[in-house]
């Protein structure tokens, strides 16, 4: 069953595992955005098409996606799809009192973590984006996120 809410894309997958559901959180290419901050009216350099993100303003640059998943799910996995498997993308968590960040996951583009700091999702306390580095004409394509419901 697939319930499409906005640009978020939640599937429920049938089989279950030990009592919890196993769901996919996808990410499109144009949810990401520049990391900049304080650009106001100049032009960041991130071309949104066809479903994807590219980078064209000829420095590096990092493109943020705010994550949003249930209280209390549990992530077994992320992965982030581009077209440079040199790059890198983190998923991070910072509290709602600080700007500190937490790395929850790390890996490059293309490959999949498995080994998730911090993976019970806390939205009370805390908040979770998902940042890749981007060179000039790389492209994100998207994201796949994978959790558990208990």
């Amino acid at each position: 069953m697939a319930l499409n809410f906005g640009r978020f894309l939640f599937r429920k997958v049938a089989n279950q595992l030990l009592g919890t559901h196993r769901v996919f959180f996808q990410l499109s290419g144009v949810d990401f955005v520049t990391g900049f901050i304080g650009l106001l009216d100049r032009s960041t350099g991130l071309v949104y098409d066809h479903g994807k993100t590219r980078n064209s303003s000829g420095i590096a640059i990092a493109a943020w996606a705010g994550v949003n998943l249930p209280e209390g799910a549990l992530i077994t996995d992320v992965i982030v799809y581009g077209n440079n498997a040199a790059k890198t993308w983190q998923l991070v968590r910072s509290p709602v009192s600080s700007d500190a960040e937490q790395s929850m996951a790390f890996g490059n583009i293309n490959s999949r973590d498995t080994s998730i700091n911090f993976p019970e999702i806390d939205n009370t306390n805390y908040t979770y984006s998902l940042a890749v580095n981007l060179n000039n004409t790389n492209s994100i394509y998207g994201a796949t996120i994978i959790y558990n419901l208990p």
